[in-house]
């Protein structure tokens, strides 16, 4: 009985010691590659610590806990929390301290939305914003310094036809007539399907694709601030004055019938 016990003892130890080592848990050549980046990363233009207050988690750490982020291509910080805990090995590359725990989802999100300074070894860059998904109803979004790539691809082999590199606080629906227009003096694309997300979900790039080109799009609304107007029991809206409003016609735009149109009055 006493070697049966002293056995499990031996098993449960064993466990524990292998649980202790973080690089069992960790594919090798990915932790050479985090270790041989950071290790050569010079993030010395960055205050590591506030000079007052709360110490925190380092600023270093933090920027490279996100380059993790951009590298695994994860989409929300979420998936960075959970990746950093299963994989303390890379948390420590990054700079955390994997003995204490680990940055929150709120910490993360806190970081990205205070970038308070343009990076002074890019003066050209500049602030942009990004929902964390292209979700209708998505109310998350980051902040970054930085710039984006505008890029046309063909949905049906999946390759790149025209790709636009522009600031980051240049708006996806800006540029979307230009590239189209670029791309059609070297490749028709008359009768052309333009898919894109709700960031395109703009009355001119409807409107040119359709008589320009002679397409269609397929784009998912944008509610942006739009309201959900009071209506009366019996269906008719109320304005802003309180009033009940009734149909008076319709509204047409080039033509077109784009809604029906009430009137207080």
């Amino acid at each position: 009985m006493s070697k049966s016990i002293h056995r499990e003892e031996l098993i449960v130890i064993y466990r524990q010691e292998i649980l202790k080592d973080i690089r069992l848990f960790t594919s090798q050549p990915v932790a050479k590659f985090y270790d041989s980046l950071f290790l050569n990363l010079d993030l010395s233009f960055v205050l590591e610590f506030p000079k007052t207050g709360r110490k925190g988690f380092s600023n270093h750490a933090m920027i490279c806990s996100f380059i993790v982020m951009k590298c695994e291509s994860f989409s929300m910080i979420t998936d960075l929390v959970d990746y950093l805990n299963n994989n303390l090995l890379i948390a420590h590359y990054c700079g955390f301290d994997i003995s204490a725990p680990l940055p929150s989802y709120w910490t993360f999100d806190r970081f990205l939305k205070q970038p308070d300074n343009q990076p002074k070894e890019d003066t050209d860059c500049k602030l942009g914003v990004h929902t964390a998904s292209n979700q209708t109803n998505e109310k998350k979004y980051v902040f970054y310094w930085g710039y984006k790539n505008h890029v046309l691809v063909d949905c049906i082999s999946g390759l790149p036809i025209y790709e636009l590199t522009t600031t980051a606080n240049v708006h996806d629906s800006t540029v979307a007539l230009d590239i189209l227009a670029d791309t059609h003096t070297f490749l028709p694309i008359t009768e052309c399907t333009f898919l894109a997300d709700k960031g395109y979900d703009v009355k001119n790039i409807y409107d040119q694709v359709q008589e320009l080109c002679q397409g269609e799009c397929i784009i998912p609304l944008n509610k942006r601030s739009t309201k959900n107007p009071k209506l009366l029991p019996q269906g008719n809206p109320v304005c802003d004055a309180g009033l009940a409003m009734w149909r008076d016609g319709k509204f047409s735009d080039n033509g077109c019938t784009v809604s029906a149109k009430y009137s207080c009055g």
